[in-house]
């Protein structure tokens, strides 16, 4: 009688030695069990409104109930035969040697699983994220824990040519709009370790990742600390472009680009070399380059692939260019308004007998003949490119000539014109070139306006705003304003390599010397 009170008493006191599976999931030893409160209902809730969103239920185990898990993931952001052929029956065996209890999930090898922490609010902001990001979301509603699976497949191209900088001696890879490939795609080209990048989230809504590159042992301190705070210190709900941060970077009152953009990894090396910092932002193929002075912006990506000589007449010839766009138009109209004197005689008279019965005058005149080629540029930029071009090109001829047969315009202001936009399209940036026409408009004015008198005031007062900018504390100017005798060669010319020994004294490098340093070892 004692001996079977005894083994009824350890019946009724510990369990079997091999329970059911069911009966061991969700005890409290369970390392993952935090009591989130989640149902696969709430989760799949978060995408209701999300058709390209699914959710998956299934069971790891048929005959077990409590195996169930809920997969979540985003069609177009994810390889769905990844889940169905390699996760699924990795889960499968998990299951079926661990029943998911303790950590297993985590240390297994053929799973490698991120668990997605936290409560509440900030919980269900994960699991949107991680899923918006391409990720695979796992979820045990027994043990209530979330999972993350990187099978990641977001669109994307492979690295081709650049429409920003066209390339003819030089790589013919360019920027693309994932970060990752853009920031390869430098560091193939630069095998330092002191090339540092950082990566920042910008946007509550586009969630878009900024990078920041700069060498560690060349760049300025203070300069990647601005940039780093600027950064940091967007608050917006969305960041679509790399034009749009750049207007975040940049003086909000500058009419003038404070940073210098390319299309080409190339530039972007040559750039990090000199001290300056990169920009790359997620959804652009382009990079933004601070800080910028304005012989910076009439540099190509084309510059370091030809002989001194050859560059060093294009730099000349693209600082002629913009001078010309600027200032032609408004001391033609000052010369022919107030100042025919000024004028040679010869030429007065033929300009005399050309405007016999022209119904406008010459302000008149020139501002039509600018804005009909605004226009043309404007059709030729919003066209596709080989139809933009034959309307640009055969539009200004047919109708050039029709204006001057008509007698409305005199062909001599039509020639001022269209030298103006062939000498406005040498400028390689076009946010400097827009500014131009811009700039190019408002001395037209107050020259018309006042004559002489009112286009060397507009040029007094453009250069007086110009030496008071700064880009991320670079004089806009430099190295014009203030004077260096060192760069200013370089500048505005270009030196053969052999001469190029220190890198820009106004951009403040912690390393000024571009030689390499020999080892003593």
């Amino acid at each position: 009688m004692k001996n079977w009170l005894m083994q009824w008493f350890r019946k009724r006191s510990y369990p079997p030695a091999s329970l059911p599976a069911e009966q061991k999931i969700g005890h409290s030893n369970d390392a993952c069990a935090n009591d989130l409160g989640l149902t696969e209902q709430e989760i799949t809730g978060l995408f209701q409104n999300s058709a390209d969103v699914k959710s998956v239920s299934c069971l790891c185990d048929r005959q077990n109930p409590n195996s169930s898990v809920l997969l979540l993931y985003c069609e177009g952001l994810t390889d769905p035969r990844e889940w169905k052929d390699i996760v699924l029956p990795r889960l499968r065996r998990l299951f079926r040697t661990t029943g998911f209890n303790g950590d297993s999930m985590t240390r297994n090898d053929e799973l490698p699983l991120e668990k997605v922490t936290g409560n509440g609010l900030m919980l269900r902001r994960q699991i949107v994220q991680h899923v918006l990001d391409g990720k695979l979301i796992i979820f045990t509603p027994v043990q209530q824990c979330v999972y993350a699976w990187d099978m990641a497949k977001v669109p994307q191209r492979k690295p081709e040519e650049s429409s920003i900088d066209v390339s003819i001696k030089g790589p013919k890879d360019g920027f693309v709009e994932e970060i990752a490939t853009n920031v390869a795609l430098i560091r193939k080209r630069m095998r330092t370790g002191s090339l540092c990048y950082e990566q920042v989230t910008v946007g509550q809504r586009t969630q878009t990742r900024i990078g920041l590159l700069y060498l560690q042992d060349v760049a300025n301190a203070a300069l990647v600390d601005n940039l780093r705070t600027k950064l940091q210190g967007i608050k917006y709900d969305g960041i679509c472009s790399a034009g749009q941060l750049q207007e975040m970077l940049s003086t909000p009152k500058s009419i003038f680009p404070m940073m210098a953009y390319t299309g080409r990894p190339d530039f972007a090396v040559a750039s990090l070399l000199s001290g300056r910092c990169v920009v790359l932002t997620e959804g652009t193929p382009s990079a933004l380059i601070a800080p910028a002075d304005v012989f910076l912006l009439l540099k190509t990506a084309e510059d370091i692939h030809y002989p001194a000589l050859s560059v060093a007449v294009a730099r000349g010839l693209r600082i002629v260019g913009i001078l010309t766009a600027l200032l032609l138009p408004a001391l033609w109209t000052a010369l022919l308004s107030f100042h025919i004197e000024q004028i040679p005689i010869l030429l007065l008279a033929t300009i005399s007998v050309q405007r016999l019965g022209l119904p406008f005058s010459v302000a008149q005149e020139m501002f039509l003949t600018l804005i009909f080629l605004e226009a043309f540029r404007e059709a030729g930029a919003r066209l596709p490119a080989s139809l933009g071009q034959t309307i640009t090109v055969v539009g200004g001829l047919i109708i050039g000539d029709a204006t001057i047969r008509a007698g409305f315009m005199s062909p001599s202001v039509l020639v001022i014109a269209a030298i103006t936009h062939v000498f406005g399209s040498m400028v390689p940036n076009h946010s400097l070139n827009a500014t131009v026409s811009i700039l190019r408009f408002g001395l037209f004015f107050v020259s018309a306006a006042f004559g002489l008198y009112g286009f060397f005031c507009g040029v007094v007062l453009l250069l007086s705003y110009l030496s008071t900018l700064q880009s991320f504390g670079l004089p806009y100017l430099s190295p014009l304003s203030p004077l260096d005798r060192a760069d200013l060669p370089q500048a505005l010319f270009n030196l053969p390599w052999a001469w190029r020994r220190k890198r820009p004294n106004a951009v403040n490098t912690q390393d000024s010397t571009r030689k390499a340093e020999e080892d003593s070892s």
